[in-house]
C-alpha cells in the first residue's frame, strides 16, 4: 500500500479537503505531503491546467508519482503531456478500434501510463443494497477493518431490478 494525497481545486463541485487553488498553493500541497512521507499525489477533477503543471513539476521533482482524474478542464491527453503517471477511472470511452481511441491507447501505452478502470469501484456504486460485496471483490474481508467497514458503508438508492435495467440500458448503449 501507498500513501497518496487528493487534492482538487476551489470550487463547490471539488471533492476532499485538500485544496490547491494556484500553482504556488499546488507546489506547497506536493511539498507538505512529500515532508510526511506520502508517496502518491492523486488529483481530481476540477483543477485549473497551471495547478496541474505545478502538481507534477513538483512531485515528479522530489519522485513522487502521480494519479487521479483527468482534470475536466485538460482531458486526457492534456493530462497525459503534464506527465500523469497513472490515470484513474478509465476518463474515455468508445470503441478500442476506432481512430481516435487507439490513439489514446499508443500514447498512453508510449508513455507507460498505467490506466485503473476501476471496475470494482464501479461494481460496487452500481450494486444494489442486498448484493454482497464478496460477489464481485472475494478480498473484501482480507482489508484493514476501517478499510473495510468504508466500502461496505457505500449505499445505492436503487434495488436489485432498477440496477438490472440500468446494467441493459448501458450496454444497449455500447
Amino acid at each position: 500500500m501507498l500513501l497518496a494525497v487528493l487534492v482538487d481545486g476551489d470550487h463547490s463541485t471539488a471533492f476532499g479537503s485538500v485544496v490547491a487553488a494556484t500553482p504556488e498553493q499546488g507546489r506547497a500541497v506536493v511539498n507538505a505531503y512529500h515532508a510526511a512521507k506520502f508517496e502518491q499525489m492523486k488529483w481530481n477533477t476540477v483543477l485549473a491546467p497551471a495547478d496541474v503543471n505545478a502538481i507534477v513539476g513538483r512531485a515528479h521533482a522530489v519522485r513522487m508519482t502521480v494519479t487521479g482524474h483527468v482534470p475536466r478542464a485538460l482531458g486526457p491527453e492534456i493530462s497525459l503531456d503534464a506527465g500523469m503517471d497513472q490515470i484513474a477511472h478509465l476518463p474515455f470511452t468508445g470503441e478500442p478500434d476506432a481512430p481516435t481511441i487507439r490513439r489514446l491507447i499508443t500514447r498512453f501505452a508510449t508513455a507507460r501510463t498505467v490506466i485503473d478502470p476501476t471496475r470494482p469501484w464501479n461494481e460496487l456504486l452500481g450494486r444494489a443494497n442486498g448484493t454482497l460485496i464478496e460477489r464481485f471483490e472475494p478480498g473484501i474481508s482480507a482489508i484493514a477493518p476501517a478499510l473495510q467497514a468504508n466500502y461496505r458503508s457505500v449505499r445505492k438508492l436503487a434495488d436489485s431490478a432498477q440496477v438490472a435495467r440500468q446494467r441493459r440500458a448501458l450496454c444497449a448503449d455500447r
